[in-house]
This record gives C-alpha cells, sequence and structure tokens, in this order.
C-alpha cells in the first residue's frame, strides 16, 4: 500500500551500540530517542520500507522500499534527518535486502 501523504512519510531508526543501551533500559522501559538515529522526510524517498540490510564495514544501510518500488541505498545518515539516498534502484515490487560479503 502507498503511504498516506503520497510516498514520502516511512522512516528508520540507527541505533549504534544497541546491546549496550537495551541491557540499561528498565524491563518495561523505552529506548530514549536520544539513543537513536532517525532517517525521515520527503528527500528520504522512504514510504513502506520493508526490509534492511547494514554493511557495518562501510557504514552502509540497504533499505527494500516496496511502495516506490526501489532499494534504497544510504551512506551519508550523519546525524540524521531529512537525507537524500546516495543511490537509488529501481526494483519493482522490492519486498526483500539480501548483503552478502565475499
Amino acid at each position: 500500500a502507498v503511504a498516506m501523504n503520497g510516498g514520502n512519510d516511512g522512516a528508520f531508526h540507527v541505533i549504534t551500540d544497541f546491546s549496550s543501551k537495551f541491557s540499561t533500559t528498565a524491563n518495561g522501559g523505552t529506548l530514549s530517542t536520544n539513543d537513536q538515529i532517525r532517517v525521515a522526510g520527503s528527500n528520504t524517498v522512504l514510504a513502506n520500507p520493508v526490509d534492511v540490510a547494514y554493511d557495518g564495514r562501510t557504514q552502509t544501510t540497504y533499505i527494500a522500499e516496496a511502495a516506490n518500488g526501489k532499494i534504497l541505498v544510504f551512506t551519508n545518515i550523519g546525524a540524521g534527518g531529512n537525507v537524500a539516498p546516495s543511490d537509488s534502484i529501481d526494483v519493482a515490487s522490492a519486498s526483500a535486502v539480501y548483503l552478502e560479503k565475499i
């Protein structure tokens, strides 16, 4: 389904050092937004992100974007926000992404 605002209301979050942050979160508590990097906005081309792969060595995030039929590549998330993907590959009905390192 296409996003309610016309195709750009999706987002993704990056949580560095997740295990440490999770272990210090109280039982039933929530992880503070200060401990997350959020990528969202019209420049991101995110509407219905359905899968993600992350390359820790190159700090590259790959997103399968179903509503817009793309694989979006982010190498530039920095502090997050409304950042454009560094690459966008048309893939009709994209539903998954898999990263294999050789």
